[in-house]
């Protein structure tokens, strides 16, 4: 999912092969496999590791991670595999990526642009970025033909041998929005109990939801007409299970956008080997980034007024008091769910802030 505002819409597009799907069975080609087997090395010997000590960044990995793998419950098995899918996927590069819209009468396909205006080949990730943009009178007609009243826009992702779906929430200049941490915030990571916590319930647990968050957004939806953005650390390859687990009926967080990291599999690619080793090791929701992230929205949206919503497991809530001193007109609330105690034995971090216990 995407957001943006009416006369423009920013997509970034993966372009993934590899042959994984319902009744095809699991079958990676050699350079997904390889990361497969990269992943699990990594995510089963972070999860079986040790806590680590009070000087260490990340857990040290267990000698035997196959042997760990042996000791899961089927259900967990299940779970890692489903997770590890998008991360198999080989890296399609040098394709020409166009987006069309279905139900456009005309059959327009646009191509996505830089900012120079030329027209990018995916990369060895197999990503192109770039944006498209449309003419307001242009998008009231395909949201007219796809009957898209609830705010989304439905789009195609087509290259030579390769689509794909995606939607884009079209964001009024006025109004409320809510950016929110994933983590922590709307589900129970585990984070301060460790990475290998964190890991252990990221690629092998059911994700659970954080008790009374979902009520609490369904409140904002409704009683003020709030749009939301979900901004993570988390890789774009979990975009689906987390996709499907914060809006599935019986969870009910209120639809909205998600901003994700980019997490690199091509093994050509030295980043590669930083961006696997960082999202097993050492998290992967870095400050900076964070903090561009939503600042982007912050500018893209002037009139718009934000609520951010994090908790005190990472650098939430310095973030967000850094975005509320260089944009005071547009912060309307930061909202912090307590995971650590800080409440009690950090308040001045906490100052100005409304505050969640966790175990509330």
């Amino acid at each position: 999912m995407s957001d943006f505002p009416a006369q423009a819409l920013a997509i970034r597009l993966p372009a993934p092969g590899g042959a994984f799907g319902p009744g095809r069975g699991w079958h990676p080609r050699l350079p997904g496999l390889a990361v497969f087997w990269l992943i699990s090395l990594l995510a089963l010997g972070c999860a079986g590791a040790p806590s680590p000590g009070p000087e260490s960044t990340g857990p040290v990995p267990a000698a035997e991670p196959a042997s760990r793998f042996a000791e899961l419950e089927p259900r967990e098995q299940a779970i890692f595999q489903e997770r590890a899918r998008a991360f198999v996927a080989d890296s399609e590069s040098l394709e020409r990526v166009e987006v069309a819209f279905p139900g456009d009468v005309e059959a327009l396909r646009y191509r996505v642009l830089d900012r120079d205006g030329g027209a990018p080949r995916t990369g060895l990730n197999g990503v192109v970025e770039g944006e498209i943009r449309l003419p307001l009178e242009r998008v009231d007609a395909l949201l007219q033909t796809q009957g898209g009243d609830d705010g989304w826009l439905t789009w195609h992702a087509v290259s030579r041998d390769h689509h794909g779906v995606g939607r884009a929430l079209l964001v009024e200049p006025r109004g409320v929005s809510v950016i929110s941490d994933i983590d922590d915030t709307v589900r129970i990571t585990g984070i301060p109990d460790g990475w290998a916590t964190a890991v252990e319930n990221t690629f092998f647990r059911e994700f659970v939801e954080a008790p009374g968050m979902p009520e609490l957004y369904r409140e904002w939806a409704e009683e003020e007409g709030a749009i939301f953005h979900y901004v993570s650390g988390t890789p774009w390859q979990f975009y689906e299970p987390l996709r499907d687990f914060l809006f599935a009926e019986e969870v009910g967080y209120p639809r909205g956008s998600l901003h994700l990291r980019a997490v690199r599999t091509n093994l050509l690619s030295v980043r590669t080997w930083r961006d696997l080793f960082e999202l097993t090791f050492s998290g992967a929701n870095t400050p900076e980034r964070k903090y561009a992230v939503i600042a982007e929205k912050l500018e893209r949206f002037p009139q718009r007024r934000f609520r951010l919503v994090g908790d005190t497991g990472e650098g939430d809530p310095e973030i967000y008091r850094r975005l509320a001193e260089e944009f005071p007109e547009q912060v309307l609330e930061i909202v912090i769910r307590d995971v650590t105690g800080d409440r009690i034995h950090r308040p001045e971090r906490l100052r100005g802030m409304t505050v969640i216990p966790a175990d509330s």
